[in-house]
C-alpha cells in the first residue's frame, strides 16, 4: 500500500500481507468494514466518523464475523443481513432494534415529532434527513 505525500517526504510502502499477519483476525476484515462504512470523503454513515463504527465492530464478534463475510459470495444470507442491519442500528445508537427501517422510523419520530397539534408540519418542513441511517 502506498501512503503519504511526496511534498513532505512522508511517502512509504506498507506491506499489507505483513500487516495482516501481525494483526488479529477480526481486524483483518478491514476491507469489508471499509466497503460498508465508505471512505473518509463519501461516508455512507454521514456524521458518524470511523471511530465509533470501528469500536462497535471490534467489540462484537457477531458483527465482525458478519461483516467479514460480506464479500464471500454474490448473495448475502438472511442471517448475515440481519446482523449487518443490527450493526447499522448500533452505529446510530438505536441498540434495542435490529431493523434499519424501524431505526429510521424511531429516529425520525424522535427528531421531528410535533410538540403541539398545531405544529404538525412545521418540523417536517425544516427536516434534514441525512441524520437517518441509510436505506
Amino acid at each position: 500500500m502506498d501512503t503519504g505525500v511526496n511534498s513532505k517526504i512522508t511517502r512509504r510502502l506498507i506491506d499489507i500481507s505483513d500487516l495482516a499477519i501481525k494483526l488479529s483476525a477480526p481486524i483483518c476484515d478491514l476491507p469489508s468494514f471499509h466497503a460498508l462504512n465508505g471512505c473518509d470523503y463519501t461516508a455512507s454513515f454521514l456524521r458518524k466518523a470511523k471511530w465509533k463504527p470501528f469500536q462497535i465492530i471490534k467489540n462484537n464478534s457477531r458483527f465482525t464475523t458478519a461483516i467479514g463475510h460480506l464479500g464471500d459470495s454474490d448473495v448475502l444470507d438472511l442471517g448475515g443481513m440481519v446482523t449487518v442491519e443490527e450493526y447499522v442500528c448500533y452505529v446510530y445508537g438505536v441498540c434495542n432494534l435490529s431493523s434499519v427501517n424501524d431505526a429510521r422510523l424511531q429516529l425520525f419520530r424522535k427528531l421531528y415529532a410535533p410538540v403541539k397539534e398545531s405544529d404538525l408540519l412545521k418540523k417536517i418542513k425544516a427536516s434534514d434527513l441525512c441524520c437517518l441511517p441509510p436505506c
